[in-house]
């Protein structure tokens, strides 16, 4: 059996907290009024960024049987939350974030002129995502002499329960998605080889379910 619980720490990169911040003009509906108004609007990195966090947690079991020379076979689960993932919101998200969805973290990009007019939203990246994801992998290998080598089978599958983005109290899982950023539930490689002291050779076949 083995297993890990870690705490896992990823500092914002140097381009996430300095690359160069541009400005321009957005057509912006003020939460407070239902009015539309060309707001600035500001955007690139951030110096404020905080770390990302990450709790892993994986739990496995390691089978290798005497009454079969030669197996071994492995099943691990893994699940992972990630908070304070670095993101950028659009503007007018910040805006319904702040006014309409209690989110008072996002209420320091907003800017009002002296007449409480919208006057600037920083859309600057930002601690605002929390990632998810869960899932199982597999793995089997069954290695004989054959000849005057070793022959070796080998089998390894991934399945992903859980891929998920929350931003802005929005969550989206994209497991079982092949495109748009996310991953196909099933993936898999079987593959067999023979080596011996003198040359090996092989063949391999990837396997990756369908989806959306």
């Amino acid at each position: 059996l083995r297993g890990t619980v870690s705490r896992d720490i990823r500092a914002p990169s140097l381009n996430e907290l300095f690359s160069g911040q541009s400005q321009g003009i957005s057509p912006l509906i003020d939460p407070l009024t239902n009015l539309q108004r060309s707001v600035n609007l500001l955007t690139g990195g951030n110096p404020d960024l905080r770390p990302e966090r990450a709790l892993t947690r994986t739990l496995g079991v390691v089978y290798q049987p005497s009454w079969l020379e030669g197996l071994r076979m492995s099943v691990d689960y893994y699940a992972i939350e990630l908070e304070d993932a670095i993101s950028s919101l659009g503007a007018q998200a910040i805006l319904d974030g702040c006014y309409r969805e209690n989110q008072t973290s996002l209420c320091g990009q907003i800017t009002r002129d002296g007449n409480g007019a919208l006057a600037s939203v920083a859309a600057t990246l930002v601690n605002v995502a929390k990632m998810e994801t869960s899932g199982v992998d597999f793995e089997a290998v069954y290695a004989i002499p054959f000849g005057n080598g070793r022959l070796t089978f080998r089998g390894l599958a991934t399945y992903v329960d859980e891929l998920s983005t929350t931003i802005n109290n929005e969550t989206t899982d994209r497991a079982g998605q092949v495109g748009s950023g996310g991953t196909p539930r099933w993936r898999g490689n079987l593959s067999v080889d023979y080596r011996t002291a003198t040359f090996n050779v092989g063949a391999l076949v990837r396997i990756v379910e369908g989806g959306l």
